[in-house]
């Protein structure tokens, strides 16, 4: 695989903030990893909106330390399909957590 982004995020009860969030990502880089800069900004997060998100992935992003494969991805490729899966990913979290 060229990429692989899994996030989980646990609400609170109420479902006005995230309380938890974990990513993870692989095999962007030399080994998987998690985006802990990315995770901050969401866990205490009382708006899920287009800003939060947007924050996160540019963290994750940041954070990541991705490489050019021959076979596979550039660094570069990786770097935009590590925004555009993580975009994804999180809405998709966040309407399970949500819907739990």
């Amino acid at each position: 695989p060229i990429l692989g982004v899994a996030a989980n995020l646990t609400l609170h009860e109420e479902a006005d903030r995230v309380v938890a969030a974990t990513i993870a990502v692989g095999p962007a880089g030399p080994i998987p990893f998690r985006a802990g800069d990315a995770e901050a900004i969401l866990t205490g997060a009382t708006n899920f909106d287009d800003a939060v998100i947007s924050a996160a992935i540019a963290a994750a992003q940041a954070q990541a330390q991705l490489r050019t494969s021959k076979h596979r991805a550039t660094k570069e490729y990786r770097h935009e399909m590590l925004g555009v899966l993580l975009d994804r990913v999180l809405r998709t979290a966040f309407a399970r957590a949500c819907s739990a």
